[in-house]
């Protein structure tokens, strides 16, 4: 089975775009939607098409398409962001790549990755492509956030926009592809915010779980003040690289700990496995969790400025458990 067979979500917007006519294809396309819900995928897929001469398109078997698949394809070029950024001097070597006629092909394709990051000098400088292309050149936008590109830039493009996937279809994929209990495998997708990507990262991390239950005892000796067993526990957390991880689901517990206070239905919670945790922490009233809630918000943001980490997470601990005192 190809990666383009195992995707899940947004169907009919792939099959969209798989069945564009080769040779009306815009010169620029656009795939917008959060990380890991298949735009990557379908570019590569649809990029290896383009050479491909087969009727059915990609066939997986001819020269082109194993040429594409070990990244030894001349006239196909793939770019991605550095250090967080897509800087001028990676667009003009997409220009540059461009410029050149297509070596034994009908096209010249490019894939740009996290075109969001692209510096403003970086999309201005692909503006005169974008309005003047070779009759040859493709280019594939893929980006997260089309407010961070110039409108000059999505007007001429085809955008074409990824939809973040169903909890239950991604549940469903984890249960069957991980062996994991399909509470856990319900929780991931809860928390996975619609990326089967992120889904399938929390899932192979063979040390997730058993980090969420940690994490979790660690959340209920905070909301009943147990001071000693919270800091007893926190070597459990990797600070440096987790923090803004664990409150992340801090905050979703936090959430389902006020719908659970107000319904009293588990089925509305994403951390349903864990009833009789809420069950005995329902006694904290609204007010003190929405409190909670705005100093893990505070903290989170602090989290951008250069901060000693540990000291931060320790004054928040205690002011977390005066609250709920």
């Amino acid at each position: 089975m190809s990666k383009i067979d195992r995707l899940i979500g947004n169907e009919k917007r792939v099959n969209e775009i798989l069945n564009l006519d080769k040779n009306k294809l815009p010169h620029a396309i656009l795939f917008e939607g959060i990380s890991g819900i298949g735009k990557k995928t379908v570019a590569l897929n649809l990029s290896k098409s383009l050479f491909c001469h087969e009727e059915n398109s990609p066939c997986e078997k001819c020269p082109k398409c194993l040429q594409f698949e070990s990244n030894s394809l001349p006239d196909f070029k793939f770019i991605s962001s550095q250090n967080g950024s897509l800087k001028k001097e990676s667009i003009e070597k997409l220009i540059e790549f461009l410029s050149i006629k297509p070596y034994d092909n009908k096209y010249k394709v490019v894939v740009v990755e996290d075109f969001h990051l692209a510096t403003i000098e970086a999309q201005n400088s692909l503006l005169k492509t974008l309005e003047e292309p070779p009759d040859y050149a493709k280019i594939i936008l893929l980006s997260e956030n089309n407010k961070k590109i110039l409108e000059t830039i999505l007007s001429r493009t085809q955008v074409f926009t990824f939809r973040p996937i169903e909890d239950y279809k991604i549940a469903e994929y984890i249960n069957r592809n991980y062996n994991i209990k399909m509470e856990e495998a319900k929780f991931i997708a809860s928390f996975s915010n619609g990326s089967v990507g992120k889904a399938i990262k929390l899932s192979e991390d063979r040390d997730f779980l058993e980090k969420r239950k940690n994490i979790v005892d660690i959340f209920d000796s905070i909301l009943k003040s147990e001071s000693s067993k919270v800091f007893s526990k926190l070597d459990l957390l990797n600070i440096d690289d987790d923090l803004d991880f664990v409150l992340d689901m801090f905050l979703l517990w936090l959430r389902d700990l006020s719908i659970f206070k107000s319904s009293g239905d588990i089925n509305l919670l994403f951390n349903r496995d864990y009833k009789e945790n809420f069950n005995s922490e329902t006694y904290l009233s609204y007010s003190t969790i929405e409190k909670i809630v705005d100093l893990t918000i505070k903290l989170k943001k602090d989290l951008n400025y250069n901060l000693n980490k540990d000291l931060a997470l320790r004054v928040y601990l205690i002011n977390v458990m005066e609250e709920c005192a």
